[in-house]
């Protein structure tokens, strides 16, 4: 079974572009050879159902679906005149956005990816990037940058970020990693590990 985070933005884009309109075996083939991939019709039926795209071609309307038929009645909450004129499904202008689209937050100027519609549609750009190169982030750890500052947060690489436990991430915090100068990065980790270990123990 594939994991969301086997899965880049363009990827993603590209299967909510293409599952409303057409069955998986239409497009197979040309998602495979754009992206390198050697994926299934099982296993990107799969995926999409995962990242809550529609395939729109069941007849039948899901709670949260958007209506393809401008202005015949239909089971949709909310109302029709709005969802049947390019799926406006609630106040949020984000609702709007394709999968796959990034936008910057404004809170800490993270990098943030569209993987699913509806609520807590985003998710941090830097973890996905992880997981995809490393595997699934266990419970309790952050994935952290080793330079933080703006244009490196909103362009994430995966040799910028390093994966701790949420008590080594607090102990980095206090210890004020960030103005800590590149070259002695790696050793304040190390100490902050080893105090954690030490902590952990007695």
């Amino acid at each position: 079974m594939q994991r969301k985070s086997d899965y880049s933005p363009e990827m993603i884009a590209f299967l909510a572009e293409h599952y409303p309109k057409a069955p998986v075996k239409d497009w197979m083939n040309e998602f495979n050879e754009r992206f390198g991939t050697n994926k299934s019709k099982i296993a990107l039926s799969g995926s999409c159902k995962r990242f809550g795209i529609k395939s729109g071609r069941t007849g039948q309307f899901e709670k949260g679906h958007v209506s393809h038929n401008k202005g015949k009645p239909h089971p949709l909450r909310g109302k029709a005149k709005e969802t049947a004129f390019g799926g406006v499904r609630s106040n949020r202008p984000d609702d709007e956005k394709p999968l796959g689209a990034t936008r910057i937050c404004n809170k800490d100027g993270y990098l943030l990816v569209k993987v699913r519609m509806g609520t807590n549609a985003y998710e941090l750009y830097h973890r996905i990037l992880w997981s995809q190169h490393h595997g699934e982030i266990p419970p309790n750890h952050v994935i952290r940058f080793y330079d933080n500052s703006p244009e490196k947060l909103a362009n994430p690489t995966i040799d910028n970020l390093f994966m701790v436990s949420r008590p080594v991430h607090c102990r980095l915090t206090q210890m004020k990693l960030s103005d800590i100068p590149m070259e002695h990065k790696e050793t304040m980790i190390l100490i902050a590990q080893i105090e954690q270990q030490i902590q952990d123990k007695s």
